[in-house]
């Protein structure tokens, strides 16, 4: 035989660890709501007036497995925030697109796929404008990328003053960065954000503009809620547009996300002298020459960056904010299930055995045979776990012949009602050998 040259070996290696690296699918309760998801890792569960919230916030790709009974759900989709304008009177970032769709069509059993969209980087703290420009946010979705997407807000515009009118522009995405100061102005970036089959609402606005004149600021990025404010005095950034607040109910029943019960907030325009705030719902506030640093748009809210300033030197502008992605539908009881009871080889009057049955919800199990209740086997706590539960009862037969064996379970969860086991048919011997 051959020997394998050492670099397919460790190719062969490499390929066999990358498989066992897959993450496991794992499964997450709150009260009445089960789910398996991808990946466990910035999920979040709860159960609060009778449905189901299921959050996503990790930046990136992850799925869940659509719970038995769920046919539809309202969702939640924002995108990831545009980054605040670098090198000197950076335009605020754009806030990313939000998607909501009041139902959103599921298959019971089905795999939903989804991605969350990061926030928008910074550019280089440079006037060069081939350097400095930031980035748009990164879109999220569900079900693929090309079918229901919030889109990236839009980047601010980073210092382009000796540059062109298009580098001293907002970035277009979601919502539209805010323009930097330009000879010929800068405009404020537009909303490319869509209403895609099943949504129900679509929110983006434009960011804000500079003039023509030398006003040393940029114009703030632009809200899910309302459109970046334009610069219009020198030294003094336009203000972020603001978010929305038409999830906050969402929020509250989770206990988390959102600023305020809002979310999607444009950044503010850096400027000389009056730092442009962020928008409602996260977005970053601008830097002036006082205060140098501009606020990155608050995670998993969708808010863009705020602007940089310029102070014996270029700075950069603030991150954007990630996104969210957030399923709500009805928590479904669904009847707990008890398997028929087993029992081992022959039974003998007399003789003890062991009775088993297995069901998929913990609780407590009543043994009986002839309709009668076998004692010492009344109350038999289950032991497992999810989905996977199981109890016995020791079993000394006092009679011989047919018996007709089932267990009763009372399931922990009061929403669940008693499920008796189908009847299992057991012939009882006569002790071959006497005492």
């Amino acid at each position: 035989m051959r020997q394998l040259r050492a670099s397919t070996v460790l190719a062969v290696i490499s390929l066999l660890f990358s498989s066992l690296s897959i993450s496991q699918a794992s499964a997450i309760t709150s009260g009445n709501c089960n789910v398996n998801v991808g990946s466990a890792t910035g999920v979040v569960l709860v159960e609060n007036g009778g449905s189901c919230y299921l959050a996503f916030s990790n930046v990136g790709g992850n799925s869940f497995t659509v719970p038995s009974g769920i046919t539809s759900a309202a969702v939640l989709v924002v995108a990831g925030g545009g980054g605040g304008g670098s090198g000197a009177w950076g335009g605020g970032g754009g806030a990313g697109g939000v998607l909501y769709g009041a139902s959103y069509p599921l298959t019971p059993g089905a795999t939903m796929n989804l991605s969350v969209g990061t926030g928008g980087a910074t550019g280089t703290a440079s006037t060069d404008s081939t350097l400095n420009r930031s980035q748009n946010g990164g879109d999220s979705w569900i079900n693929s990328s090309s079918t229901f997407v919030a889109k990236g807000g839009g980047a601010g515009a980073s210092f382009a003053y000796y540059s062109t009118t298009t580098n001293s522009a907002g970035s277009a995405g979601g919502s539209g960065g805010g323009g930097t100061e330009h000879a010929s102005g800068g405009a404020g970036g537009s909303s490319t954000q869509s209403l895609p089959t099943y949504g129900t609402t679509a929110y983006g606005n434009s960011g804000g503009s500079t003039p023509s004149a030398n006003h040393v600021s940029g114009g703030g990025g632009g809200g899910a809620g309302g459109v970046g404010v334009n610069n219009t005095a020198s030294g003094t950034g336009g203000a972020g547009g603001p978010g929305i607040s038409a999830f906050s109910s969402w929020f509250t029943a989770m206990g988390q996300f959102g600023v305020n019960g809002f979310i999607a907030g444009g950044g503010g325009g850096g400027t000389s002298i009056t730092r442009g705030a962020g928008g409602s719902g996260g977005g970053g506030v601008g830097a002036d020459q006082t205060n140098t640093t501009a606020g990155n748009g608050v995670a998993n809210t969708g808010s863009g960056g705020g602007g940089a300033t310029y102070v014996t030197g270029a700075l950069p502008g603030g991150s954007g904010g990630s996104g969210l992605i957030i399923f709500r539908f009805t928590a479904v009881v669904n009847p707990a299930v008890i398997n028929t009871p087993t029992t081992s080889g022959a039974i003998y009057k007399g003789v003890t055995t062991t009775i088993s049955v297995a069901m998929d919800s913990p609780g407590v199990v009543q043994f009986f045979t002839n309709n009668k209740r076998i004692g010492k086997c009344v109350s038999v706590a289950t032991t497992g776990s999810a989905p996977n539960y199981s109890a016995s009862c020791s079993w000394k037969p006092t009679t011989s012949g047919t018996h007709l064996i089932k267990a009763q379970l009372t399931p922990s969860n009061v929403a669940q009602s008693a499920q008796t086991s189908a009847v299992k048919s057991v012939q009882v011997l006569r002790r071959i050998t006497r005492r």
